[in-house]
């Protein structure tokens, strides 16, 4: 049976464990970025170059919004995998220059010899795999809880990814509707905007003082503006900062006020004492209260 929807058009290529191991978007944008590498005659300093703008990546990915692809080459940026530069003659030509870090890309994907990944082991040698391995005993019973045991992890570093994207983008909508010009974002926003979140910033929290920052924005001059993000982000941290130390403050103030409760309690354990040896509770708090307030330390000999 034939389709119009299977390999009549040259496909992209991307190994699972290297999908399971950065994500597959990155993966993706990786693997185009080796396939451009091997076919650039660009070479500085004895490394291979290729420089690609945006708009020609959204050729090759048209099923991704420009923001998604903008974003996926910052984190690739982030996890140093892919290195961007700029050698373009001309000042205002910002066409980035790409180039993998191939060292990095193989101290993440090498395990030593013996891991429980099977890929890794036709990598070892036979000698070397035979005595290690371990004899397979186990029942189907075990490897079935295994098996869900390694799965429910999965499922929860999924949701925990697209939480992450949903906050990215959240944060980026909430910045972009407040700048109120241009739909699109530089790469340096992109990368602050991720700051903040990888950051553990409460998303609300985050959104709020995104607000903030426009809300209290006083221009010069007609065209002075908000441009970057990277200054909201400034005050996002401190503004966490505070929030923080707020937090601790509290938490400090709680132990006291624990402290003045025992000794509340001491005093009228004392006055009950002093009750039963004869003294009334008037005289109890002439002795212990002086004229001026202040608990006189000579009649408290508890």
């Amino acid at each position: 049976m034939t389709t119009n929807y299977l390999l009549d058009e040259y496909p992209l290529l991307v190994l699972p464990s290297l999908a399971t191991s950065i994500g597959l978007n990155k993966a993706i944008v990786l693997q185009q970025a080796h396939y451009w590498l091997n076919k650039s005659t660009h070479n500085r300093e004895g490394i291979r170059w290729f420089y690609k703008t945006y708009s020609e990546w959204k050729v090759e990915f048209p099923f991704w919004s420009d923001r998604t692809i903008r974003r996926t080459i910052s984190d690739l940026e982030k996890d140093k995998l892919l290195v961007t530069a700029n050698f373009n003659k001309m000042k205002a030509d910002h066409t980035k220059w790409y180039t993998i870090n191939y060292q990095i890309l193989k101290n993440l994907m090498t395990k030593p010899c013996g891991q429980n990944d099977q890929a890794m082991w036709s990598s070892c040698p036979d000698g070397v795999a035979n005595m290690t391995k371990a004899i397979p005993d186990i029942t189907t019973d075990i490897n079935d809880y295994e098996d869900d045991k390694e799965n429910k992890v999965n499922l929860e570093k999924k949701s925990q990814n697209q939480m992450r994207e949903n906050a990215i983008q959240q944060l980026e909508q909430c910045y972009l509707q407040r700048r109120g010009s241009g739909l699109i974002i530089s790469p340096s926003d992109i990368q602050a905007i991720v700051e903040v979140i990888d950051q553990g910033i409460n998303l609300q929290d985050a959104m709020n003082w995104t607000n903030e920052v426009f809300d209290n924005f006083k221009p010069k001059h007609s065209h002075d503006r908000i441009n970057s993000f990277n200054y909201i982000a400034q005050y996002i941290f401190t503004k966490q900062y505070e929030k923080t130390e707020r937090a601790k403050a509290l938490a400090g103030g709680g132990q006291s006020g624990g402290t003045r409760g025992n000794s509340t309690k001491t005093i009228s354990k004392v006055s009950k004492i002093k009750t039963e040896n004869g003294i009334t509770p008037k005289q109890q708090n002439q002795r212990l209260v002086g004229e001026n307030g202040e608990i006189q330390d000579t009649e408290c000999d508890y």
